[in-house]
């Protein structure tokens, strides 16, 4: 009994050793955090440091977030808020103590739309005449497409620069699943519906080659279009520098007008120093994103009528909402549906789809609320699969150029382990069953013939209704959806030729559409933004289950981190999944 004592004792005081040092940590946080500045004093031709190293992801980050804190001080990357970037860069242009904007864009975490949302808001900026200089030590494609929205670009002169064009790399991991002793089991609909393709094949098939190359031209043309236009050069001239791979030193850079010159950091301080009438040799007057993010107005929407913006932001699936879209998303959906302050919604997604039927369930509320009150979609990079579900019955799609949509299929997976049990570890399994398929879901196993046809005949259902909804959210016949389905991705521009898309644009051109439809003029309404910002130790205690994980993977296997990733999510394909095709890595 001693003993029981004891080790209680000892569970007890470590149990309470563990809780008060969580929130010693997050007290030590709270107060670094509290000894700044809370709103501090912009002086005139002040600059704006844009410093855009770090994830950019669709939600807002709530203002001294102490994950981003604690992230910042282990050396991990910045997390910035898309909505909140916007909102400082289109502040600054109306400020008249900002003078212009220091760009920096070495490493900039965001997908190809993501990316093309920032860069509008930057040229927006430039039309208030205000100037943007971009000063990097080095930068790969997407780091110069922002930078390329700059009056002046300026690199380090000992830097590199990364023009080398695009691939997309797709992981095979049937050979694991070889090696292992497992088998996938696979049910699907369509050519192109390749999101089981890593679990059967080792490499491409003709299908999934060509639907990614023709997906990755799209995307590439935009860039070279978008870029050679801001730089005034010849887009076939800029296509063979990067195809080519021209660009070895940041001299060629500036020798082919990619770049304005080669600086070393004083010398860019001196330069921006002049710009804003200061002595040459004074510390230039800037305030970074975050501070100036603390000088913004309140956005206050009492008393107004309002415009919804519900983050649907993820992979499908039942889980940790800081990492999926689950059915917390239907519950923002109904309130919003139900307030009458509320005149119009736009669904911002941004998801490569997931679990069926939680989509079946978001679809049902997105339904519901069309019915009251409009609805638009806008989407992100991505929105394809279950993604696209949730965007089919919304009045008007919106996407950019290079969003990645559509993936109209549906598929399913059943593991049969009976080798890795048997031969590889020497488990055997025996059963009693009352009926012939009680044992239908046994991983022990392989499945007959009757159970194959069994999920098939699911998985068809599944599609037929998956075609019927588009039809009927689009206005289409059912055959001119399943020529345009069959699993195949487009891109946002594809999209639109092929009436999945309605309009191209970014959030603001959804809230502009949004609002025109419920009959509400510019002065007249606020918008008002969902998920609501949790508080940082709310913030803190969700995300960390999500992330923590995925942060040891990365510290300890580093670029492996994708591969290890991809077989660990083999344990969220659960029922029948709406998917992308695979992870999309476009580098």
């Amino acid at each position: 009994m001693a003993f029981l004592r004891n080790l209680l004792a000892n569970l007890v005081a470590l149990t309470l050793f563990f809780v008060v040092g969580f929130f010693l940590i997050i007290g030590a946080i709270s107060a670094l955090v509290s000894a700044e500045d809370e709103a501090p004093n912009v002086k005139a031709n002040t600059i704006l440091r844009l410093d855009l190293n770090g994830v950019v992801i669709q939600e807002r980050v709530p203002e001294d977030d102490p994950l981003t804190e604690l992230s910042a001080l282990s050396g991990g990357p910045s997390t910035i808020g898309l909505i909140d970037l916007k909102a400082v860069i289109n502040e600054a242009a109306n400020d008249d103590r900002i003078a212009g904007i220091m760009l920096e864009t070495s490493a900039v975490g965001a997908g190809a739309a993501t990316m093309q949302e920032v860069r509008q808001a930057l040229e927006q900026f430039k039309e208030s005449g205000k100037f943007i200089v971009s000063y990097n030590s080095i930068m790969a494609e997407w780091d110069y497409y922002l930078a390329s929205a700059a009056n002046e670009i300026y690199m380090y002169p000992d830097g590199g620069m990364e023009l080398n064009g695009m691939a997309m790399e797709l992981a095979f991991i049937k050979g694991t699943l070889d090696k292992l002793g497992v088998e996938a089991q696979i049910f699907r609909v369509g050519d192109f519906k390749a999101a089981v393709e890593p679990l059967m094949r080792t490499n491409m098939s003709p299908e999934n080659r060509q639907q990614n190359e023709e997906l990755l031209s799209s995307i590439y043309g935009h860039y070279i279009e978008t870029v050679a236009a801001a730089r005034n050069i010849d887009p076939a001239k800029l296509r063979t520098l990067s195809d080519e791979m021209k660009i070895e030193t940041p001299q060629d850079a500036v020798d082919n007008g990619l770049v304005d010159g080669l600086k070393y950091y004083d010398e860019v301080m001196a330069m921006l120093n002049q710009r804003t009438d200061r002595p040459k040799d004074a510390e230039l007057r800037t305030v970074s994103y975050k501070n100036y993010k603390k000088t913004l107005p309140a956005n206050s929407t009492y008393g107004k009528d309002k415009v919804a913006v519900i983050v649907a932001s993820g992979t499908i699936q039942a889980g940790s909402e800081s990492t999926n879209i689950t059915e917390k998303l239907a519950k923002d959906i109904r309130k919003a549906r139900k307030d009458d302050r509320i005149k119009a919604i736009v669904l911002r997604i941004n998801s490569p789809g997931g679990s069926k039927l939680i989509s079946d369930i978001l679809w049902r509320e997105i339904d519901l609320a069309r019915q009251a009150k409009p609805v638009i979609s806008s989407m992100s990079d991505v929105a394809a699969s279950g993604g696209y579900y949730l965007a089919m019955q919304t009045d008007t799609i919106v996407a950019h150029p290079t969003t990645i949509t559509g993936s109209i299929g549906i598929f399913g997976v059943w593991f049969n382990a009976q080798k890795l049990l048997e031969e590889k570890i020497g488990v055997t399994t025996d059963v009693v069953a009352t009926g012939k398929y009680s044992n239908l879901m046994s991983m022990s196993k392989p499945m007959g013939q009757d159970e194959i046809d069994f999920f098939q005949r699911n998985v068809e259902r599944g599609y037929a209704d998956f075609i019927a909804k588009v039809a009927n959210g689009r206005g289409m016949t059912e055959e001119a959806v399943r020529k345009v389905a069959s699993g195949r991705v487009w891109s946002g521009q594809q999209g639109l030729e092929r009436g999945l898309v309605d309009v191209l644009g970014g959030l603001e051109t959804a809230i502009d559409i949004a609002a025109n439809k419920a009959g509400l003029s510019q002065d007249d309404y606020a918008v008002a933004y969902y998920p609501e910002l949790k508080s940082p130790l709310e913030e803190l205690i969700e995300t960390l289950s999500g992330e923590t994980e995925v942060r040891i993977m990365q510290d300890n296997l580093g670029p492996l981190t994708p591969y290890v990733q991809q077989i660990k999510d083999l344990q969220e394909l659960k029922g029948v999944q709406m998917r992308m095709p695979y992870q999309v890595r476009i580098y």
